[in-house]
């Protein structure tokens, strides 16, 4: 007789603790790697693909795409392509580990989301993740999601905080993920199922208009659509994390970030310029802010890019 599983994913931190695991006990977990038929699988996959593609999708989101092997994803996404060659795959790899991820590099995905919404803006572990995964594909960064809590629920509707984690999604990674509502503070969570039209909210806040300036910024400096190498240039205890993204063929972008919710912080002019490789009569702000000669002024949960 056949056993059904359902799905779950570890603790990263703890994979060993069952108490721990996420277990989705709706779902039935396909065994890929030991089926008698695996070829039939793939092609009712393909089937199914193909037909969504006929309809006119022409993205899919793989949910906790690392359970599935990357040669059973392969054909699949092979499939959707040769129907539209337009057609996008994006993997969600949350909280699995780096094995996992890895062995999806040769599936053909555009796109994977990074853990950028967890960083404190100190410990190293978020350049590890995107210098390890970056080889396999571009990455999406977002402030949240359907599976975390609103983060002006979070932060207590505290407008600055949205504004930072959302033009830092925009400088750490290629993608860019706005979940619907973020812009005005909302702090009901999302749920895909259930969340309804009559669920919307009365606006805490409204950074349409910042989100705007933000979104065409991005679509403007090149090296913000590249997964050239990052690095973290600041220590732990510094005041200001400072965060250089090298572009291949493009000039680099030199993220600054302060963030204390209390304490106004500054950065030398000339020590930026030098980060850059320029003088600092060539740097331009992004989104500019005020200017000083010898300091860039960083306010509380502030946030500046420079290239």
């Amino acid at each position: 007789m056949a056993v059904c599983a359902p799905p779950f994913a570890v603790d990263p931190d703890d994979v060993d603790n069952v108490a721990k695991r996420t277990v989705w006990g709706d779902l039935a977990d396909i065994d890929f790697e030991n089926t008698p038929d695996r070829e039939g699988l793939v092609s009712y996959w393909q089937e199914l693909v193909r037909h969504y593609v006929k309809l006119g999708f022409d993205g899919f989101r793989g949910d906790a795409a690392y359970k599935i092997p990357g040669g059973v994803w392969a054909p699949i996404i092979a499939v959707a392509r040769d129907s539209n060659p337009d057609a996008m795959f994006f993997a969600e790899t949350l909280g699995c580990q780096p094995k996992e991820v890895l062995q999806l590099k040769a599936a053909g995905f555009d796109y994977l989301f990074n853990s950028s919404k967890w960083w404190d803006f100190r410990a190293d572990w978020l350049m590890k993740q995107y210098a390890l995964f970056r080889a396999i594909a571009p990455s999406i960064a977002f402030p949240e999601s359907h599976d975390t809590e609103r983060l002006a629920e979070e932060n207590g509707g505290d407008e600055r905080v949205s504004r930072l984690r959302y033009l830092f999604a925009a400088a750490f990674s290629s993608g860019l993920m706005l979940t619907m509502g973020y812009e005005y503070g909302f702090r009901r969570k999302l749920n895909v199922v259930t969340t309804r039209p009559e669920d919307w909210e009365t606006p805490s806040f409204d950074l349409s208009r910042f989100i705007g300036e933000v979104n065409a910024m991005k679509a403007t400096t090149p090296v913000l659509n590249e997964e050239g190498p990052q690095e973290l240039l600041s220590g732990a205890d510094d005041p200001v994390a400072a965060l250089i993204r090298r572009g291949e063929r493009t000039a680099s972008v030199l993220t600054l970030i302060n963030p204390d919710a209390n304490t106004e912080s500054r950065f030398s002019t000339a020590d930026a310029a030098k980060i850059l490789g320029c003088s600092p009569q060539q740097m331009r702000e992004l989104l500019p802010g005020p200017t000083n000669s010898d300091w860039i002024t960083l306010p509380p949960l502030a946030i500046r890019l420079f290239t």
